[in-house]
């Protein structure tokens, strides 16, 4: 039998109130060539029960285990897939109708080993865009290097959705994602598939939607989150450094890294009392990657990240602590005003930059 040219992973826990719309928004795909993987992580809703009414679509594959983490499913996804491409997709999640098809067409054009498109964040009411302006692709390091730059730039270089795969980098290298790390696992996997990948194409085109929830894991505390961005930190210093591009030139992601990583210490669930927000605090404060870093940061658009440099320039670890516990006790405490803070701020906003467009003849 003829493998099909995209296997579509999905792993699945609990995902009884998306994985309907999810399943809808890909059988429904105008590209038809796929295969779908399902594996069931241990749902103990009715997940698997609306997933047995698409078996009738036999491209479908719906496989149980017991639970064991996004990071283990997404792992035996590809150990069952077929496709020449793999494309993530999270249960939670939906793609407009023509992703695959769109996809493909940039495939054949380029035959890139890794395809990345822009994502569409759906908050409750409102829309956040994510995406290049122009599509680019290309092999040679000159090429190569000013996507990885522009992907620095939008911080789009950790999420596993909105983007193709080629199988073979995956298989041949050993990928895989890593199932002791609870976040950013997607940024580590990522890392790899992009320092093993002979080409890479980036496209103007933003067909996946990200559902993004109030009680996701990023707004609950991660103990590992600081070790787990240390070793990105590394791997995309490796990666640049394969490309020679200088890794201070690592601004974006770095900052919004370490952003997220003084964010975490104020999440709820985190047990820190304020002698250890306090020393951590000063640990990046003295960190002199950091300071470089935030003396070139060039993407100072969000609100949020306005606060961090703001506070971070005062360079006292006491009024930063302050100031962060007041902000998340507000955020908290007013869910529905800070809710409606966000939207305001980024009411269908699109940040699509101007990159230069670079593109090998082929």
């Amino acid at each position: 039998m003829k493998s099909p040219f995209f296997s579509i992973i999905i792993p699945m826990f609990n995902a009884g109130k998306t994985i309907g719309s999810c399943l809808e928004s890909l059988i429904n795909q105008s590209f038809k060539d796929f295969e779908i993987v399902i594996i069931n992580d241990g749902s103990i809703d009715n997940s698997q029960l609306i997933c047995k009414e698409f078996l009738a679509d036999k491209r479908i594959n719906l496989v149980y285990q017991k639970n064991q983490g996004v990071s283990v499913s997404r792992n035996r996804g590809i150990s069952l897939s077929s496709g020449k491409y793999v494309v993530f997709v999270d249960a939670d999640d939906w793609i407009e109708h023509d992703m695959l098809e769109v996809f493909y067409s940039y495939i054949v054009k380029s035959n890139s080993d890794i395809l990345i498109g822009g994502i569409i964040f759906d908050y409750i009411n409102y829309s956040k865009y994510l995406g290049v302006k122009e599509s680019m692709w290309g092999s040679n390091t000159s090429t190569i290097r000013e996507m990885l730059l522009s992907l620095d730039k939008l911080n789009l270089i950790g999420y596993s959705g909105g983007r193709v795969i080629k199988r073979e980098i995956i298989k041949k290298n050993n990928i895989c994602f890593d199932p002791i790390v609870k976040n950013m696992e997607d940024f580590l996997f990522n890392c790899k598939v992009l320092f093993n990948s002979r080409s890479i194409c980036i496209i103007n085109q933003n067909k996946y939607h990200y559902i993004v929830k109030s009680n996701s894991l990023s707004s609950s505390y991660s103990p590992e989150l600081y070790e787990t961005f240390n070793e990105i930190s590394k791997l995309l210093s490796q990666l640049f450094a394969k490309h020679n591009i200088d890794s201070l030139l690592l601004n974006n992601t770095y900052v919004l890294g370490i952003q997220t990583c003084v964010h975490n210490i104020y999440q709820s669930g985190s047990p820190l009392d304020r002698k250890h927000r306090i020393s951590f605090l000063e640990e990046i404060l003295n960190e002199k990657k950091v300071q470089y870093a935030l003396s070139r940061y060039d993407n100072k658009k969000d609100v949020f990240t306005k606060i961090f440099c703001f506070l971070y320039s005062i360079n006292d670890a006491n009024i930063m602590d302050s100031a962060y516990r007041a902000l998340f006790w507000s955020r908290n405490k007013f869910k529905n005003t800070y809710n409606m803070f966000r939207k305001i701020i980024f009411r269908n906003k699109r940040e699509i930059y101007e990159v230069e467009r670079v593109r090998e003849n082929i």
